[in-house]
């Protein structure tokens, strides 16, 4: 049956695009070694099917109109704590599968997408960081999606850096400006053909004003400050991350990505068995959190105005309640309650005039 699954992809995706699409989706790829286990192979082979998953989750990802970036966690900075054999195995797959994703006619070239290598890559062998420079110049001129493969990644690895970087940043400026400042200083003093000299203090101002650089480097830094040094700093805000193996946690991996928005779904299966059946209703879920938290913003002081008309006593026993029934998880507005008796449905007049009386809502 799996020769349905693209027909499948090429139906649904479309009409799922219909729809709200996250800009950006993260995967933890759990459960290679344990699917391995579980059908008595090498964990070499676990990870060997684990990248022909990746392979067949980005060809449905990238399939969906309005997504841009895909994150996936593929090896953290931790896993290097594991024996030696396992390590070396995953390094030479790194380096294979990087140049494969890559080559001609496979689906990175087809779907234009760019890959970006995330983290400590100084941590890998020459081999695989000749393999990861390879990789990113080859598509560094595709620009219709962003694939970050984040290899060896640690997200409190990241923020460290992020404060690193920006405290070094803010010496660098610093510097800057004293050089800067010494050199004016320098050539205000340096004697003109006149035989006149040049002061600040002629024009009442001080020879040093670099009292606020020195001054910036001693305040706080704010969070907007570390995203522009963040390693996903390139990358759309995380609209959904998805973690395999039915594992419930984050395991260092994009902490501060994290937001308000970000929808967590935890899948009860193995990475290598993961695929479109399990795409799609992840997708679905998503859409309903959206438009949900849509009708919830709909719902606040002032973001619309109504007018509810109660039923008359005679009209109440019949009274059709509007809130019955909608379980889709879809966008809706709650527009009061029409109530049509018995002699009403024969007239259409009487119809009219009721549906004109009813007071519709009026959005602002």
């Amino acid at each position: 049956m799996s020769f349905l699954v693209p027909t499948l992809a090429s139906f649904v995706l479309p009409i799922l695009a219909l729809g709200p699409v996250p800009r950006h989706i993260a995967f933890i790829m759990d459960g290679n070694r344990r699917w391995a286990t579980s059908h008595k192979t090498s964990i070499k082979s676990g990870h060997v099917s684990g990248f022909e998953a990746l392979k067949r989750v980005l060809e449905s990802c990238l399939a969906l109109e309005g997504l841009e970036c895909i994150s996936v966690y593929a090896f953290a900075i931790d896993n290097f704590k594991r024996t030696q054999e396992e390590v070396d195995a995953l390094m030479e797959l790194a380096s294979d599968r990087l140049i494969e994703l890559a080559s001609h006619g496979q689906i990175i070239a087809k779907h234009c997408v760019r890959i970006r290598i995330i983290g400590r890559t100084e941590l890998l062998p020459a081999h695989v960081q000749e393999a990861v420079r390879k990789v990113e110049d080859l598509t560094r001129e595709n620009n219709k999606a962003l694939l970050n493969i984040c290899i060896p990644y640690a997200a409190r690895d990241e923020m460290a850096a992020a404060v690193r970087s920006t405290l070094t940043a803010r010496m660098d400026q610093l510097l800057n400006d004293e050089s800067e400042s010494a050199s004016q200083h320098q050539d205000a003093h340096e004697p003109l053909m006149n035989g006149h000299s040049q002061h600040h203090q002629q024009n009442g101002t001080a020879p040093h004003s670099s009292s606020h650089s020195q001054s910036s480097i001693y305040d706080p830094i704010t969070a907007e400050e570390l995203d522009r040094h963040m390693m996903f700093a390139h990358t759309p805000p995380l609209d959904l991350l998805v973690r395999t193996s039915g594992v419930r946690r984050l395991s260092d991996f994009m902490l501060w990505q994290c937001n308000t928005n970000t929808q967590l779904c935890f899948v009860d299966c193995y990475w290598p068995q993961f695929g479109l059946r399990h795409l799609i209703p992840i997708l679905l879920n998503y859409q309903r959190a959206v438009w949900a938290r849509a009708h919830q913003q709909m719902g606040r002081p002032g973001a619309s105005r109504r007018i509810h008309v109660p039923p008359t006593s005679s009209e109440q026993s019949q009274s059709v309640p509007t809130e019955a029934a909608d379980h889709s998880g879809g966008l809706r507005q709650r527009i009061g309650s029409i109530s049509l008796d018995s002699g009403s449905l024969s007239d259409p007049v009487t119809q009219r005039k009721r549906l004109r009386s009813h007071q519709w809502p009026v959005f602002g």
